[in-house]
């Protein structure tokens, strides 16, 4: 059945697309390098006023009155986060992919709209990864469709992903065929996200992507939840 929301949902996602394609470079194979890490350099400062320095997630603030002596990280990073970065980018660029096919494809309205958040969603996420290797000097993996160029076979490795086979069959489907294949290839490809967050959250030195990797594992946590829910009906 249609959705009355088709045209503005369509508009979404090719804006959502198209932030993906300005973010990405044209770059060539991926260099192996052993350790991209860096490590935070401390630089002490005395407050002239009194300063109030968020803590990372789950801590408190630390407050440093006038005239106190303070310290301030440099920015740090590991080789987890970078690769936690490089990854998600094409991983989270497929799901937006199989997101699209659902506004055609899907009966279930409420599937439809539901597929429009997680566009909605990770399309910012992979902007703020781009930026993220940008700002260090890094590569950023190039993000093109899985169906039209096979471009996520050398991902094929990272948790989740859908192999090009599989993705053949859920653009072939329709109605509740092709509900029951997204909502189980979409929740082994959350499933697969979180377990890419790990690393970063037990040892993460940039607090931005520590705070991205929870992001990414709480609300894909939620969202499995609700497309089990989906899928069970379905059954």
């Amino acid at each position: 059945m249609s959705c009355g929301c088709g045209s503005v949902r369509r508009g979404l996602l090719m804006v959502a697309a198209a932030m993906l394609v300005a973010g990405c470079s044209s770059g060539g194979p991926e260099q192996e390098v052993a350790d991209r890490g860096v490590t935070p350099t401390a630089e002490t400062f005395t407050a002239d006023a009194r300063v109030i320095q968020p803590g990372r997630p789950g801590e408190e603030p630390t407050v440093i009155e006038q005239g106190e002596t303070g310290e301030v990280l440099g920015r740090g990073y590991t080789e987890a986060e970078v690769v936690f970065m490089e990854q998600m980018i094409p991983h989270h660029a497929q799901a937006l992919e199989m997101a699209q096919l659902a506004e055609d494809r899907a009966e279930d309205e409420q599937l439809q709209v539901f597929a429009e958040r997680i566009a909605i969603g990770q399309a910012p996420e992979i902007e703020v990864m781009q930026t993220w290797l940008t700002d260090r000097g890094l590569e950023v993996p190039p993000v093109e469709p899985t169906s039209e160029h096979g471009a996520h076979s050398s991902h094929a490795g990272m948790p989740g992903m859908v192999t090009p086979a599989q993705m053949s069959l859920l653009e072939e489907a329709r109605g509740v065929d092709f509900e029951r294949k997204f909502l189980t290839y979409m929740i082994a490809h959350h499933q697969g996200a979180i377990e890419m967050a790990q690393p970063v959250l037990v040892s993460a030195l940039d607090p931005r992507a520590e705070e991205l990797a929870n992001d990414i594992s709480s609300k894909q946590a939620i969202e499995i939840e609700r497309m089990q829910e989906m899928l069970d009906a379905r059954s």
